[in-house]
């Protein structure tokens, strides 16, 4: 069975523009969710608390919407996620989702917000 794609509004309206960035999406994104974090962590180690502090909340907004882009995307457009998971060179930045859910969960467990930190997951 062959899902059809729904095609973007055409214009250069703000909905348009929106429908064709979600269109275009991918769970790649989540790389800048896991390399926030990651700097975070770095930062903590090195005594930068009030820096490393920040990230997290960065990390976690950016986690926000990059997910309910996603859930967007997946409702939108099936068969544009179809076609990256059967693809070889965007399938495997799938991943990138996993590890910013762990990522951002061991950096605010590592603060002690262990609520917050099964969020994600």
């Amino acid at each position: 069975m062959r899902v059809k794609a729904a095609h973007p509004p055409a214009g250069r309206g703000a909905r348009a523009l929106a429908v064709r960035a979600v269109r275009g999406a991918h769970s790649g994104r989540f790389a800048v969710v896991m390399a926030t974090g990651i700097v975070s962590a770095v930062l903590r180690q090195h005594g930068r608390l009030v820096s490393s502090a920040v990230l997290p909340a960065i990390a976690a907004g950016c986690f926000a919407v990059l997910a309910a882009v996603s859930a967007w995307r997946a409702a939108a457009f099936p068969a544009e996620l179809c076609g990256d998971l059967r693809s070889p060179g965007r399938a495997f930045t799938s991943f990138a989702f996993v590890a910013a859910c762990d990522v951002l969960g061991d950096r605010l467990a590592s603060d002690g917000q262990h609520d917050d930190a099964a969020a994600p997951v």
